[in-house]
């Protein structure tokens, strides 16, 4: 009887496995397709603009505070990370460069990206009409 109970467990526990291990493979997958597009910077509008990116387990949703075509102030709201909490110091590269186009967080790369991506949606939706 304890040997059965043992081995239920056993499988239990690598079936666990097997979904987490999918559910990343699954996240990462969803990274590496984000497609990052250029922002036209000259064209921001004043103003306060909110950006989120959901991939997979990453849930990073942002704000930021444009004034003279320039991003003064990032404001993270949500991050869901797991382990990618290291990526958050990106807020200030992509804040002093006035871009996107920064270097990801090595071992926190999944969540660097979400990050960039949710400040490019908001920057989208700071840009002037054409």
């Amino acid at each position: 009887m304890k040997r059965k109970v043992i081995k239920v467990l056993a499988v239990l526990i690598l079936l666990g496995a097997g979904v987490i291990a999918y559910q990343f493979y699954q996240t990462k997958q969803q990274s590496d397709a984000l497609a990052f597009e250029a922002v036209d910077m000259g064209s921001l509008r004043d103003g306060s603009y909110e950006g989120e990116c959901h991939v997979g387990l990453v849930q990073v949703r942002l704000r930021l505070q444009i004034q003279d075509t320039a991003i003064q102030r990032i404001e993270l709201l949500q991050h869901d990370n797991g382990m990618g909490k290291a990526a958050e110091r990106i807020l200030e590269d992509i804040r002093k460069q006035n871009s996107i186009a920064v270097d990801d967080v090595s071992s926190a790369t999944i969540s660097s990206r979400a990050i960039r991506m949710a400040a490019q949606n908001a920057l989208k939706k700071a840009e002037q009409p054409q």
